[in-house]
């Protein structure tokens, strides 16, 4: 009784820098539990929050972390909150660092003079936010001067955010940039440590760093005799000039670019979707491997009412991202994300955003793409420039794959007839074999490519299997019709006064 081997579980790799120096290669940690024990391993982080970003929004997936040491020259990112004057009643200030979900509030008395209210301050920031990277502190030459410095150095950290809100009638709250963050690690080889470990995704946080990671998996995105394919998923926070030129450089079936716009003013610095960029970049890694992830429940993230697609497995990889809900983040205020021509134009260029939902009480995933724009030779090719087209092909090729060579594993090649009892399998015996698996993928518990008399035609006409039997190679050619996405709805609704005209 044959049995097919379903699709291998996904595996998720987070890359990120850790706050102390544990070691001096960058070697991967396997099986991060879900019992916060990575805090103490690495440190208030930037690796650390990514985990923990994962880990609210998935405990199911397989994942692994690669810490990096920060950078041993340059300087911290740094906000300053400057407070003067003196409470002449009472009031409240609100802080949020990194994240709108990061509520530190504080109440000040009446009486409460500067350097008290910045006490306050920093007691209360350490009660609130003990996971925020940027870590408070009275500054030392001014008492009424409160220092938020990120855990570890690196420009990566200048991307930090922060919203201060709130008014206390005497005092005054102010905002500044006290240093930028500064210094660089390099990532060349870094990713050498996984070996020939499949990770179906890559965490990556250094969005103007990404060779590496294009290199490697760009690699490994169609292999002879295995299966290592994954997509690298990153978050920019910047502007739409800059994200568009970002971009129009990266050409990658295997690299998602998340574009976050941002925001600068006396109270607000950073990007306008408040998280910072490698825990957004985290957070839909994780909800991607969720979706792909047998029988994981999505209730929270799908809009979808279909039964089956309640639940995670290879079948999600069709279902459009479009519309997919990231429930724990906290709505973008209105008018400060990107317009709907900005967002056309960004994802034109390989860029994904995630802004509002219609009703702008939720946060959702756009238009999910990859930066591949063209092929080889530099014409327009919109094969695998939808994450959904990407995810497709991973599963049929997989599943292709591991099937055939379960099947085929010791047989007999023959351009005769086959016997029964024994392992042969001759162009025949390959064709029909073949012709059930596509059965599969068109089948409900895959829906991956499209069934129907006439696909089921396509695919028979266009599958060419040749035997060489001195070399004994099987070469397989084929084409697949996939599923689609609905993206764009177009309709027309005439004017008319009367039935009669």
């Amino acid at each position: 009784l044959w049995v097919a081997i379903s699709n291998a579980p996904q595996r998720v790799l987070i890359v990120g820098i850790q706050q102390t120096n544990a070691s001096t290669a960058a070697e991967v940690v396997s099986n991060i539990p879900n019992d916060g024990s990575h805090r103490a391993m690495f440190g208030n982080s930037m690796l650390t929050q990514m985990i923990d970003a994962f880990k609210e929004h998935n405990e199911q997936t397989v994942v692994d972390a690669l810490p990096l040491n920060p950078p041993t020259i340059g300087d911290a990112e740094q906000y300053t909150l400057t407070i003067t004057g003196t409470a002449t009643a009472s009031g409240v200030f609100e802080i949020n660092p990194e994240s709108a979900r990061t509520r530190v509030r504080v109440t000040i008395p009446a009486g409460t003079d500067s350097a008290t209210a910045a006490d306050a301050i920093v007691t209360k920031y350490q009660a609130d936010a003990p996971k925020a990277l940027l870590e408070a502190a009275i500054d030392g030459s001014s008492a009424s001067t409160v220092n938020l410095t990120a855990a570890h150095k690196g420009e990566d950290t200048i991307d930090c955010g922060i919203q201060i809100s709130g008014s206390v009638a005497g005092l005054s709250l102010a905002l500044g940039v006290g240093a930028n963050g500064t210094g660089t690690i390099s990532t060349t080889g870094v990713l050498d440590a996984i070996g020939s470990q499949r990770y179906q995704t890559i965490v990556w946080p250094f969005p103007h760093d990404v060779d590496e990671l294009k290199n490697v998996l760009d690699a490994r995105f169609n292999v002879s005799n295995d299966v290592l394919d994954g997509v690298g998923i990153t978050c920019h926070n910047d502007t739409h000039g800059e994200h568009m030129t970002t971009c129009a450089a990266l050409n990658s079936p295997s690299i998602v670019m998340i574009c976050n716009n941002v925001l600068d003013n006396n109270y607000r610095n950073g990007g306008v979707l408040l998280e910072n960029p490698w825990v957004i970049a985290s957070s839909v890694a994780a909800v991607r491997a969720l979706r792909l992830t047998e029988d994981a429940l999505l209730t929270q993230y799908l809009t979808s009412i279909a039964a089956r697609d309640q639940f995670g497995g290879p079948a999600l990889a069709s279902l459009p991202y479009f519309n997919t809900s990231l429930p724990l983040f906290k709505p973008v205020p209105i008018n400060l994300g990107y317009s709907d021509t900005e967002v056309l134009e960004i994802n034109e260029k390989g860029g994904m955003v995630i802004g509002n939902n219609q009703s702008q009480t939720g946060v959702i995933i756009g238009e999910a793409v990859t930066t591949y724009k063209t092929d080889v030779a530099g014409n327009p090719d919109p094969t695998y420039h939808f994450l959904n087209s990407v995810d497709q092909a991973s599963v049929a090729r997989e599943y292709f794959y591991l099937n055939t060579k379960k099947r085929f594993a010791q047989s007999r090649l023959t351009n005769g007839a086959v016997k029964d009892g024994r392992d042969m399998a001759n162009v025949q015996v390959i064709r029909a074999f073949l012709i059930g698996l596509y059965g599969d993928l068109a089948g409900p518990d895959y829906v991956i490519v499209q069934d129907g008399p006439e696909y089921v035609q396509f695919f028979k006409d266009n599958l060419d299997v040749e035997l060489d039997l001195v070399a004994g190679k099987v070469t397989i050619s084929a084409k697949i019709c996939y599923m689609s996405q609905a993206r764009q709805w177009i309709g027309t609704l005439q004017y008319s006064f009367d039935v009669e005209g």
